[in-house]
């Protein structure tokens, strides 16, 4: 225990002298590197990137080893990290989202980029605002990408003062997208008192998108 003791604090008087202490930034930072998710062919992995507050969506191609960097459209608004969400549509088009309640769609070079719902959405088309902060079923089809999401009506302050309140949603109607176009249907309302969703056979049969 004393030698252990002892090497610990030569180490730290070196450091010392050295001038070179570990800044207290080094441990509290996010993960450089989150959300890796591969591509249903097995071919691509999409990741986020976080350096030092560059933030950046890249797709490493697992054949040549090749990394690619997307850049997204600025919304002013940053990323925040726990709401970060990538998932594949097909194998050539990712899911994402990098903001609280919306998601948006790219091919895997990059082009195609389109705002789904939230704030994405409202940025680029200045249409309708859907508040989607998870899906229900991704039917991985080949031709656009469609998915089942939870939408939620607007978030509402659980006491009913001002601004910068907490707020609340529940009872989530479901909104099927085209991950290409955009359009969208809301497929099912919800009657009130639906807590949450879940597909079965005889639901995504009588939603299959077209081929």
């Amino acid at each position: 225990m004393r030698y252990l003791t002892s090497l610990v604090l030569l180490f730290s008087s070196l450091l010392s002298m050295r001038g070179e202490l570990i800044p207290v930034e080094d441990f509290s930072h996010g993960a450089a590197f989150t959300g890796m998710t591969i591509s249903p062919d097995g071919k691509t992995v999409a990741y986020v990137q976080s350096i030092k507050g560059d933030q950046k969506i890249l797709m490493r191609d697992l054949d040549t080893g090749k990394i690619m960097g997307i850049e997204i459209p600025n919304t002013g608004v940053p990323w925040v990290e726990q709401h970060t969400k990538l998932d594949w549509l097909n194998s050539t088009r990712l899911l994402f989202s990098l903001y609280p309640n919306g998601f948006s769609a790219m091919d895997k070079d990059g082009k195609h980029y389109e705002g789904l719902t939230g704030r994405d959405r409202y940025a680029i088309r200045k249409d309708s605002y859907f508040n989607t902060p998870s899906t229900i079923y991704n039917f991985y089809d080949e031709k656009d990408g469609t998915v089942l999401m939870n939408e939620y009506d607007q978030a509402y302050s659980v006491d009913g003062v001002g601004e910068n309140q907490w707020y609340a949603i529940s009872h989530p109607h479901v909104l099927k997208v085209n991950a290409r176009t955009g359009g969208f249907e809301r497929v099912l309302k919800n009657p009130g008192n639906i807590e949450y969703w879940q597909e079965d056979l005889d639901f995504l049969k009588q939603h299959m998108p077209a081929k």
